[in-house]
């Protein structure tokens, strides 16, 4: 924990800065984004795009802003520090998109590459549920592919479903 305290960056606001550190989160000033650009609104929320200015890495990830984020209901265990507009969550870019926007592509797979899909995607539902969560909002917008660029492009086993 005292490793972790030494890292955080403060966010200016005591009880917010506290409940970060118990939680294990990081307060990310939006400044360290650029390039922001609106990707789609959803249901419970809306999805952005930017590059994180992360320890001189420039990385591309998704800020999804929850709907009514700043509201005291949603908020519960945040409700003394109430200040900010909106809160964001920072998710890693999906670089190959959902899995609706590519249902097509999906068909024309062989057997083997669909069923590699739906092990990734079942691996993924377990893994979340190994941990006693529940997504709650499970369908084909909301699982995302990734395709890590760094390995060879041939190699199907590089993608990411989750």
């Amino acid at each position: 924990m005292i490793y972790f305290r030494s890292l955080f960056e403060k966010s200016e606001n005591a009880i917010l800065d506290k409940f970060i550190i118990t939680r294990r989160l990081k307060w990310v000033p939006y400044k360290q984004f650029q390039d922001v650009e609106y990707l789609d609104k959803g249901g419970f929320g809306t999805i952005y795009k930017a590059i994180w200015l992360k320890s001189g890495e420039n990385k591309a990830v998704v800020l999804k802003c929850l709907n009514n984020s700043n509201e005291n209901n949603l908020n519960k265990n945040l409700d003394n520090f109430l200040n900010e507009s909106e809160y964001m969550a920072i998710i890693d870019y999906a670089n190959k998109g959902n899995l609706r926007r590519n249902l097509t592509k999906v068909v024309e797979n062989n057997w083997n590459q669909r069923l590699f899909m739906l092990y990734k995607i079942s691996s993924g539902l377990n893994e979340i549920h190994s941990k006693d969560l529940i997504h709650c909002d499970f369908h084909d917008g909301n699982i995302l592919n990734h395709k890590d660029e760094k390995k060879d492009e041939e190699n199907d086993d590089d993608e990411s479903f989750y």
